[in-house]
């Protein structure tokens, strides 16, 4: 979803209720890769090499374009979208309802995920009190195979999600897990999903790339549908209807998309896409600097803050859904005390912060809803102040002996998060709270994350579906912990509020719930967002068209000039 760095870590993405999906990434060979296939590609993909040439084709796109990318997919596999550098699979699959688009820095547009757009369906209608979703698709929509997308193939769809039971079946359902009742080809034009209780905001997910359509016939023809089990065919090719077909794909190395010649709507702008995986930062920064890449996603703040001044690119910061916060283990003292935790955080430097270890591509703010969501209110979600004389005062208050130690986990080998852990042990040291830092490899980090282990972790988190509705999922609901809960937090009052938002269908009513869960969160502070990322996008001056995606899910409206 991710916008992360290496090594990946999960975002909110998926509830994996048979266990998480570990993607352990390994180290990443060089963009300077030879144009292979030993990944794999779609069966019904144009050959590797067609369309590199200007006009003409399919949709009349143009020249092929270049993408370097930090991270690479776990898989290709909508089912199994984990993190949000999978989401790359919305470039060959398609949903039922779509993003819509708003202005951005520099000419470019952005996804706004708070406007909804027909895409297989041409429009939709809500009755039963907002329990029933009826979907009128349509009918000239082509799977890359030739066969049709169909009410069917959309059933086929949600119904394997929910077998599979893997990290998109949260998808399908954001954090009010359960509530699909039932999902019937009324006809092959028409798609009835029934919920067991409202939820306005659900709809925001199915327009996700974790609930790309996949063509029934070649899941059927690779193995079928398994509980609980991967897809080993669709890891690594595509089967939808989307703009792009996997043409080839080298796992960790580079995936090469061609235009869909089937493809419903508006052509691709690009008939090609190379998409190489980058690890090194200073290769990311070169080949940018050189224009071998003509769009450069996940380098280093710093890397890009100085190619600010190179007037062969441009560097595009775009608001994001991620941010740097600290997960407090409520279950672990003294992180159970709501005055202890609250001296913490505010004696956070958050301005030195974004200045120092963001590069300046980052912005502070305070409670649970982002500034990029619905329902955020600016007055509520004001930066939290840096205040040491009140975290003195708060910390005598808590009635915590000092001096006391925390540990502090952090991921090894992420520059930022250990510079982030640097600063914040020299800021609660004259609080007398010693911080010890740990350095864990990927899986003992994620194991002490997702299992409660840990007293504390940096970690860099957001969700797929920009919405409060599917975020609070998360850090509220009291009973759940675990890998839903990785903070342990338990604000009952919090937990009620937002089942009321969820329910109702007034938008005052809605927007007055989350207000009251973030003076609630606020009170708790149960845990500390240290600021909201933007997320950096290298372009190269040849670049004419440009479309950024947080879940990397869109790359046909990037284009670039004869």
């Amino acid at each position: 979803m991710s916008s992360q760095r290496r090594p990946v870590r999960f975002s909110r993405v998926a509830r994996g209720r048979a266990g998480r999906q570990l993607a352990c990434i390994c180290a990443l060979a060089s963009a300077a890769v030879a144009l292979g296939a030993c990944g794999g590609g779609s069966d019904s993909a144009p050959a590797p090499g067609a369309g590199t040439t200007s006009g003409g084709g399919a949709g009349g796109a143009g020249t092929s374009i270049t993408v370097n990318m930090n991270t690479p997919p776990a898989s290709l596999d909508p089912a199994n979208l984990c993190n949000l550098p999978d989401a790359i699979s919305g470039n060959f699959y398609s949903r039922l309802v779509a993003f819509g688009s708003k202005a951005a820095a520099d000419g470019t547009t952005q996804v706004d995920q708070t406007k909804l757009e027909p895409d297989l369906a041409r429009s939709w209608k809500v009755t039963d009190g907002g329990r029933t979703y009826t979907f009128s698709l349509r009918d000239d929509a082509l799977f890359a195979s030739g066969k049709p997308v169909d009410a069917a193939a959309v059933k086929f769809t949600f119904d394997r999600l929910r077998k599979m039971n893997l990290c998109s079946t949260y998808g399908i359902e954001t954090s009010d897990t359960g509530n699909v009742l039932a999902v019937e080809a009324v006809d092959p034009h028409t798609v009835r999903i029934r919920l067991k209780r409202p939820n306005p905001a659900l709809i925001k997910s199915w327009a996700t790339a974790a609930v790309g359509v996949v063509d029934p016939s070649v899941v059927r023809a690779h193995g079928g549908v398994v509980a609980g089990k991967p897809n080993a065919y669709l890891a690594t090719h595509s089967a939808g209807s989307g703009p792009y077909v996997v043409a080839s794909y080298q796992p960790n190395q580079q995936l090469v998309l061609e235009a869909n010649p089937s493809y419903y709507g508006p052509a691709p702008k690009t008939r090609r896409i190379v998409v190489n995986f980058v690890s090194s930062d200073s290769t990311l920064q070169l080949q940018a600097r050189n224009r071998s890449a003509d769009v450069t996603y996940g380098m280093a703040k710093l890397g890009a803050k100085q190619l600010q001044s190179d007037g062969a690119v441009k560097v595009v910061p775009y608001k994001s859904v991620n941010t740097e916060q600290v997960v407090l283990n409520w279950a672990k003292p003294p992180l159970g005390n709501a005055q202890f935790r609250s001296a913490l955080a505010f004696a956070v430097p958050y301005q030195a912060l974004v200045d120092r270890v963001a590069q300046g591509f980052a912005a502070s703010f305070d409670g649970p809803i982002l500034p990029t969501m619905a329902y955020f209110d600016p007055a509520l979600g004001a930066p939290h102040p840096y205040d040491v004389a009140q975290a003195r005062r708060l910390i005598a208050a808590s009635g915590v002996k000092t001096p006391v130690s925390i540990g502090l986990n952090v991921p090894d080998g992420n520059p930022v998060e250990e510079q982030l852990a640097t600063i914040l042990q020299d800021a609660w040291k004259p609080l007398g709270v010693n911080v010890a830092i740990h350095k864990l490899d990927e899986a003992a980090y994620t194991d002490a994350l997702f299992s409660n282990k840990g007293q504390a972790s940096l970690r860099r988190d957001g969700p797929i579906v920009n919405d409060p509705d599917y975020y609070l999922g998360y850090d509220l609901q009291c009973a759940q912990g675990g890998t839903e809960n990785t903070g342990n937090i338990c604000i009952r009052a919090a937990d009620a509020q937002l089942e009321k938002a969820r329910r109702s269908l007034d938008e005052a009513t809605r927007r007055q719930a989350y207000a009251e869960v973030v003076r609630l969160w606020k009170a708790q502070a149960p845990k500390i967002f240290l600021y909201l990322d933007e997320d950096v996008v290298v372009l190269s001056k040849g670049i004419t068209a440009f479309e950024f995606d947080p879940t990397l899910g869109t790359f046909a409206s990037i284009a670039k000039g004869g």
